[in-house]
């Protein structure tokens, strides 16, 4: 059997896996006609009984292939791992081009909010950001669907499709009964996984090198923007692996290769039979770093982002900060198995350099700062209650968001004269119908100040510290 991919990897989305022999067993009875034979009940294995009885009796049987997926997805629950699984062709390919970087789509991010989806981010040059979508657009019908209490799964299986498939876009602002439809080709997305800036402040060159997640090309995106950095001659370095859910280990690896040189192993694989395997760099880089690196972490920093940021405390002797990251420390391989059906399997522990195991504990800090500035933060509905001498965990939001816009208001979720004053003069400042009442029109602008307070980093404690540590060297 051949491998695929490694992958250290933090998914949200958890399939189920299938043993080889044993998903042959099961298909071969799935596959089986019912037959009239002599054939006695002792004579069936159970699940062949429990086959037939739901063939034959079962409100709900459709077909055989159907009982085939539900009983390979349950075989790994068995496991109660909940990085293993397994996956149809169709998952894998969706998983595989998510790994590969091959998205084919209109180019937004979004999140949950409410009954409908919010889009958060648009892609550069994606059909979305040529469409004229914006950030802040609330999701309402695709194709003529209302999408209401639909997951971001199913909004998005909604979308997907071929290449040069037409889908019509039907998104809301401030008010959900006026839609405005956009008709947008599908088309492949290029995604970027690095960001990258640099800046002066007291004659010192800082640069910045945010990375979303370890793709395919993530190395090359990293050596692209570290040319540009170390082209301008920066005297420090800030790596933000925060909120990097992980990805390809061989992506990690390529990219500590650009910050350290060494010929020892910089991580190990532990397998069931307490075999260790010895994972060296390719050494593919041999210049000299001659910049101060400080890296930034999260609880959100998971998998490889966690061997990212080991390796650069323990062998590269670099700060972390913020806060101690996720503690996933297995290793998944995914295997073909009759061409259509796919397992993704965890295979080892993996170790850090002094052969420390994280998981369920995560990497600790060397400097461990809170992130106070986005504590607590939440985009707000819209389809919830938010009125004067109501209480409720919207109202709490909506007041935490008042006060880093300025205002000074409780944040327990009451909402008081004083929160009812503050609305007033939000909805006054935005030219909005002033009521008081956190409508639809209001949590609109609110979710624009929310996305523009995210995006300042002078509202970043952690990034702010880094910094301050930075000028006083």
């Amino acid at each position: 059997m051949k491998k695929l991919n490694v992958l250290i990897s933090c998914l949200v989305f958890v399939l189920g896996v299938v043993v080889g022999i044993l998903g042959m067993s099961i298909h071969n009875s799935l596959s089986e006609d019912t037959k009239t034979t002599t054939t006695t009940k002792q004579e069936l294995s159970v699940e062949e009984e429990i086959l037939n009885l739901i063939r034959e009796i079962s409100l709900y049987y459709t077909n055989d292939d159907v009982l085939l997926e539900g009983a390979l997805k349950g075989i790994v629950a068995s496991l109660d791992d909940p990085f293993s699984s397994y996956m149809n062709l169709k998952e894998y390919e969706e998983v595989d081009n998510r790994l590969n970087q091959k998205f084919y789509g209109i180019g937004v991010g979004v999140t949950q909010v409410g009954p409908y989806p919010m889009i958060v981010r648009i892609y550069e040059d994606s059909p979305a950001e040529q469409a004229g979508l914006q950030v802040g657009y609330r999701i309402k019908t695709v194709d003529g669907t209302d999408v209401k209490d639909l997951s971001v799964d199913d909004v998005a299986a909604l979308i997907r499709g071929p290449e040069n498939t037409e889908r019509v876009i039907g998104v809301f602002t401030t008010n959900p009964d006026e839609v405005t439809t956009y008709n947008i080709i599908i088309k492949k997305v290029d995604v970027k996984t690095v960001s990258y800036d640099y800046f002066t402040i007291n004659d010192k060159k800082v640069g910045y090198l945010k990375i979303d997640s370890f793709m395919e090309n993530t190395p090359k995106e990293v050596e692209k923007a570290m040319e540009y950095l170390e082209g301008e001659r920066i005297d420090h370095l800030i790596i933000d692996v925060r909120s990097n859910p992980g990805g390809l280990l061989s992506s990690v690896r390529s990219t500590l290769d650009y910050f350290i040189n060494m010929d020892e192993p910089f991580m190990y694989a532990e397998y069931r039979d307490e075999v260790l395997d010895e994972y060296k760099l390719f050494n593919v880089y041999t210049h000299e770093v001659t910049y101060d690196i400080k890296v930034l972490i999260d609880e959100n920093s998971a998998s490889a982002a966690e061997i990212f940021a080991a390796v650069m405390n323990e062998i590269g002797h670099y700060d972390l900060y913020g806060k101690t990251t996720y503690g996933k420390g297995t290793m998944q391989v995914t295997y073909p198995v009759q061409g259509v059906h796919f397992v993704k399997i965890t295979t080892a522990r993996w170790l850090t350099p002094s052969k420390q195991w994280i998981h369920g504990k995560g990497v600790n800090p060397t400097i461990e700062v809170e992130q106070e500035g986005y504590q607590n933060l939440a985009y707000i509905n819209g389809f919830e209650t938010i009125e004067y001498d109501h209480v409720g965990e919207a109202i709490k939001h909506v007041q935490i968001l008042l006060n880093c816009l300025g205002y000074e208001v409780r944040s327990d979720g009451y909402f008081d004269n004083d929160t009812l004053e503050a609305i007033k003069d939000y909805q006054n400042s935005k030219g909005l119908e002033v009521t008081g009442v956190v409508d639809h029109a209001t949590a609109y602008y609110l979710n624009l100040d929310l996305f523009s307070y995210i995006g300042n980093k002078e509202f970043d404690t952690q990034y702010q510290r880094v910094l301050s540590d930075i000028l006083g060297s």
